[in-house]
């Protein structure tokens, strides 16, 4: 669901062949992690703080008891099957176009953001019935992120293309 997390120099010289991607100053460790094998940290003792140190808000109202742990268990389960579904058919959106359908969830997701927004711009502009229905199914992924992982900036941008494709 996350396409990296930033860590520090100092984390990033304790780690061996570390996937990374460096963004001016910012070390981003690109997940998924290449430490997580067999479902479990294989630098579990030496893992960065960031790591241990995330919370997302589904976990705290777990922790909080206002979730049952059942039902975070679905909820989790629901918004990977959401991500999987949209990674399977991000490929059929972006098939005519020079884009890189290879990369993190979020960047494609904000390249097919840019490539819908300039199509809205035009005074003709066509979606297929499969377009509109993968902007939904976006949007409703990216509605639980926020609700129950973290903030997501492209929220808005997909409600504003949905809204703008039914008219």
């Amino acid at each position: 669901m996350f396409s990296h997390i930033t860590i520090s120099k100092d984390v990033y010289d304790t780690l061996i062949e570390p996937n990374v991607k460096i963004v001016e100053d910012d070390i981003k460790m690109l997940l998924p992690c290449s430490y997580f094998k067999e479902n479990s940290c294989s630098i579990y003792e030496n893992k960065p703080d960031r790591c241990t140190s995330y919370s997302c808000s589904l976990l705290d109202k777990v922790i909080d008891g206002s979730i049952l742990i059942s039902e975070a268990k679905n909820i989790a389960n629901t918004t990977k099957n959401q991500a999987n579904w949209l990674l399977e058919n991000i490929p059929n959106i972006l098939k005519d176009c020079n884009l890189d359908s290879s990369t993190s969830l979020r960047v494609s997701l904000y390249d097919i953001y840019i490539l819908f927004n300039e199509r809205l711009k035009s005074e003709n502009y066509t979606f297929e019935k499969f377009e509109y229905q993968f902007c939904l199914n976006a949007l409703d992924y990216l509605k639980g992120l926020i609700k129950y992982f973290h903030d997501s900036s492209l929220l808005h941008k997909y409600n504003n293309i949905v809204q703008k494709i039914s008219k």
